[in-house]
Parts: structure tokens; C-alpha cells; sequence
């Protein structure tokens, strides 16, 4: 079940790439991220109240809406990159973007296993 209730997050993060190009012409990169920064995060902490007895409907709802939001999310940073260079450094920033992510989710690692070691005790 675990497992399943991905599906609608996948759902939500495809849905999401039909309206991009709309929001990032009326809105541009900066209001968007920083919008959707502060909706991605109050949806995360809405994780926390589920309990027991709630309706699978409404878990899939609210991983459908979280998965919408960080679809756009993660396409409007990726997108970002390329916004103002040419054709000609796409191969170069592509290189770029992908060892700025790796190199941002080692430091994620790293500052989470040192927040858990410090924590634990």
C-alpha cells in the first residue's frame, strides 16, 4: 500500500508540467519558487496529521497535491539553468546542473547524518 500511494504523487508531479510554461510567464522563476517553496513546505507538514483511521482518499488527495507542487518545483529549478544561455553551452550547463544536484544531495547526506548522530546521543 506503501508502495502505491506513490502513484498519485507521480500523477500530481506530470499533471504539473502542462501548466509551467503559463505560471512562469505570469508569475516568472523568482515569485513561483519562492511561492511554491512555502506551499511545498506547509504540504510536507501536513504529512504529520494523518492518523490510523484516515481515509486512504484523503492520503492519496494530499500526496496527489504534493506531488503537483514539487513537480513544479523541481521543473522551474531544472528549467532555470538554461533560461538565459544559448544553444551553443547547453552539453556544459547540463554537465553542471547535474554535479551542482549530486553535490547538493551529498551535502544533504552529510548535514543529515551529522543532525542524527548529534541527536542520537
Amino acid at each position: 500500500m506503501a508502495g502505491l500511494m506513490m502513484v498519485p504523487q507521480a500523477t500530481g508531479s506530470i499533471a504539473a508540467k502542462w501548466a509551467i510554461n503559463r505560471l512562469l510567464v505570469r508569475l516568472g522563476y523568482r515569485r513561483l519558487l519562492l511561492g511554491n517553496t512555502l506551499i511545498v513546505a506547509l504540504l510536507l507538514t501536513t504529512f504529520a496529521l494523518p492518523g490510523p483511521g484516515t481515509l486512504v482518499r484523503a492520503i492519496a488527495t494530499l500526496t496527489f497535491c504534493y506531488g503537483i507542487f514539487t513537480g513544479l518545483q523541481y521543473t522551474a529549478m531544472n528549467t532555470l539553468i538554461y533560461h538565459d544561455a544559448g544553444i551553443e553551452h547547453a552539453s556544459m550547463l547540463s554537465s553542471m546542473a547535474s554535479t551542482a544536484q549530486y553535490l547538493a544531495m551529498s551535502f544533504g547526506i552529510a548535514l543529515s547524518t551529522l543532525l542524527m548522530g548529534a541527536t542520537l546521543q
